[in-house]
């Protein structure tokens, strides 16, 4: 016996491929939370050292020490490179990866990527002037959701994520599986396995 601790969370993001961005606002939130949870909150504070009962201030913990094992479905590819009715302006021969891979994977998302609200609000409302007049009034709530976002920042979180798929997968060039989802209509990756 080690006797060390470590701590196991799961979720299922929203599954509409028609809103990166709204999963890419929940693996932002999980990761607040939880550095939250681990830093300031008395019942699961993270504890230091060999003695259970000291316990770190919350400036005092480097969240990155903590052993965190995540297990999710985010209902997101790690990497796009073909347009498709969601995404139908992805030049041809170029991809990107999901907003939601990016924050998880470099603990950014800049608010130029085409998964973060900003930059997707800013697209839609771009493509309803195109199809519109502007006088028709059909683009006025994606102006006023952009009022919303106004500047919003990039994204960063302190968790340092590291997929255990994409370090043993050796086959694939440390990639991704090829897939975690088989049906008749459709193949790809959403689900990983995080640690911290």
């Amino acid at each position: 016996h080690t006797h060390k601790e470590f701590i196991v969370c799961s979720s299922h993001f929203f599954w509409d491929p028609k809103g990166p961005e709204i999963k890419a606002q929940q693996a932002l939130v999980l990761n607040v939370e939880l550095e939250r949870l681990l830093t300031t909150d008395e019942e699961w504070k993270w504890r230091t050292g060999v003695d259970d009962e000291k316990i770190a201030a919350a400036e005092d913990v480097d969240v990155n020490t903590i052993p965190i094992i995540f297990g999710a479905d985010l209902n997101a590819m790690p990497w796009k490179d073909q347009a498709d009715e969601y995404d139908a302006d992805l030049p041809q021969g170029q991809g990107f990866r999901s907003g939601v891979y990016e924050l998880m994977s470099t603990a950014v998302l800049p608010r130029t990527h085409r998964d973060h609200p900003y930059a997707r609000i800013q697209s839609r409302e771009q493509s309803l002037m195109k199809a519109n007049e502007p006088s028709s009034g059909v683009y006025k709530m994606s102006q006023k959701e952009l009022e919303y976002v106004g500047e919003l920042p990039d994204w960063r979180i302190a968790l340092r994520w590291r997929s255990v798929y994409a370090a043993v997968n050796k086959r694939n060039q440390c990639k991704e599986p090829m897939f975690t989802n088989r049906v008749p209509s459709f193949t790809a990756t959403l689900d990983y396995l995080f640690v911290s």
